[in-house]
């Protein structure tokens, strides 16, 4: 069984790759690439063959798809037998948007993101665990476009709390590599620093601004069990739109 993914653009930062059954936390710059990154790490584990889920929160669906598909014309295609899926939390929040049609998802309760309240997907969770899962659903990678939303919804202990002891256990079970995703600065010292101590590792994206130009940084913060380079790198946005490793700064 593969122990994790290794993605391109993690490579020269944790060369072991994102483990499966752990649980990462991004937290990012709104000027961030984030956003971007997201799309790009979606990418290169699909053309690696491996099962991937894009949790959308900030975008429409056919955003994503749209998004997707200029990285990689063919990628949209591999939703067709669930290699890979879209969950829409967008569509929920506003009320516009472009719901998933039925079958173009992988059928569970779980993955019905008609609401965002941490009560109900408690209860889904429960429901989901209790029956067992397929195979598909088994060994994926999962990435969130911006768990942070949920505050908005609930209040930032249950977020938390929620993750802690409903997110990361399932994750762990099903074997995934997961990335949530929280936007710096907008929460309380507490929540970010509870959300960090339960997951195994911890990516930063920001922003600065250089003389007349925005340069764009990633690096590693923390992960447990694994070397890893905690120096902040350059990152930018290639020709095609794909985030790619730009060279370490050694000015931060």
């Amino acid at each position: 069984m593969v122990e994790s993914v290794k993605l391109p653009l993690f490579n020269e930062l944790l060369p072991a790759g994102l483990r499966f059954g752990a649980n990462y936390l991004v937290e990012f710059e709104p000027h961030s690439l984030w956003h971007e990154a997201s799309l790009s790490l979606c990418v290169q584990a699909l053309r690696q063959g491996i099962r991937t889920d894009y949790h959308t929160f900030t975008h429409t669906p056919g955003d994503i798809r749209r998004e997707l598909a200029t990285l990689d014309h063919g990628i949209v295609e591999l939703e067709a037998d669930d290699t890979f899926r879209i969950w829409d939390s967008y569509t929920t929040q506003t009320t516009y948007g472009e719901p998933l049609d039925p079958g173009r998802t992988t059928p569970g309760e779980f993955r019905d993101t008609s609401s965002l309240k941490m009560g109900d997907w408690e209860q889904r969770e429960s429901e989901e665990l209790a029956k067992g899962f397929d195979e598909v659903d088994r060994g994926r990678l999962h990435i969130d476009d911006n768990t942070s939303v949920l505050v908005q919804f609930n209040d930032e202990k249950s977020v938390f709390e929620h993750h802690r002891t409903r997110t990361a256990p399932y994750v762990r079970r099903l074997g995934l590599s997961a990335l949530h995703s929280v936007v710096k600065g907008a929460y309380s010292d507490s929540f970010y620093s509870q959300f960090e101590a339960f997951c195994d590792g911890i990516i930063d994206f920001k922003a600065q601004e250089e003389g007349e130009r925005i340069e764009q940084y990633l690096r590693i913060r923390a992960c447990r069990g694994e070397t890893f380079d905690s120096r902040w790198h350059r990152i930018r946005l290639s020709p095609s739109g794909e985030v790619v490793f730009a060279g370490l700064s050694y000015g931060l």
